[in-house]
């Protein structure tokens, strides 16, 4: 007999109607979803930077914006799967003239804000970030700091002259086109080559593990059951 225990809440989010006479197209991301396993209350709402529409404790996002990274016609289904960074099986590509300039113009500020951490963050060891984790470890230990205080301290830890480890969340943001056009010519290639691959094939292979908490405890737990197995006591 197999028993397992799963400590973390399901986080899986069903259909249900909300927000009633709310005109904006609003999409709600899987990672805020699953990460917050209740509705958020205000008070740490208000540690949040402006951006988010809350909806029932719910950080959504406007769909609008991300519809001119793009020039061409889209659906709001369509926009919603390329915001979670899946293409859409009815994708055609039709050029939008009138949004080709607003898009070139949205690329380029983003080139300017993000151009060179991301020029910076190319090529770096799996340790580069490790500077930050020790000062989150000091952040969190400082009894003194409010909630608020604490994030922001985390939002402008980097100096002028810190190290690019030390930027966590503009390398992120930077990642994204690098991200969606590498793995987007990846999994072409993969549907050419392996006909009926699944959709996140390339995410797979790509996927690093080394200092990945969630997967050294995964691999622990692995060993804690090969362990228990060869316990007499515990098979019993």
């Amino acid at each position: 007999q197999y028993y397992m225990l799963q400590s973390r809440p399901i986080t899986i989010m069903g259909e249900e109607p909300f927000a009633p006479g709310e005109r904006r197209k609003l999409v709600l991301f899987k990672p805020a979803a699953e990460n917050f396993t209740g509705p958020v209350l205000p008070l740490s709402q208000d540690t949040f930077p402006p951006g988010p529409h809350w909806i029932k404790g719910r950080p959504y996002s406007d769909l609008m914006p991300m519809r001119f990274l793009l020039p061409i016609k889209l659906t709001d289904a369509q926009a919603a799967q390329l915001a979670y960074f899946e293409t859409p099986d009815d994708l055609d590509i039709e050029i939008s003239l009138w949004k080709l300039p607003i898009t070139l113009l949205m690329w380029f500020s983003i080139y300017l804000c993000f151009g060179l951490i991301a020029a910076r963050s190319r090529a770096m060891p799996d340790d580069f970030m490790e500077s930050f984790r020790e000062f989150t470890s000091e952040v969190e230990a400082d009894e003194t700091l409010s909630p608020r205080a604490t994030m922001i301290k985390l939002f402008t830890a980097a100096k002028p002259y810190a190290p690019c480890g030390m930027r966590v969340i503009r390398i992120n943001i930077a990642a994204v086109p690098r991200y969606v056009l590498l793995m987007g010519i990846l999994n072409k290639l993969l549907s050419r080559w392996i006909p009926n691959v699944q959709k996140d094939a390339g995410s797979l292979l790509c996927s690093g593990s080394e200092g990945i908490f969630s997967t050294d405890m995964g691999r622990s737990i692995f060993r804690l059951s090969k362990t228990a197995r060869s316990t007499p006591e515990v098979v019993q």
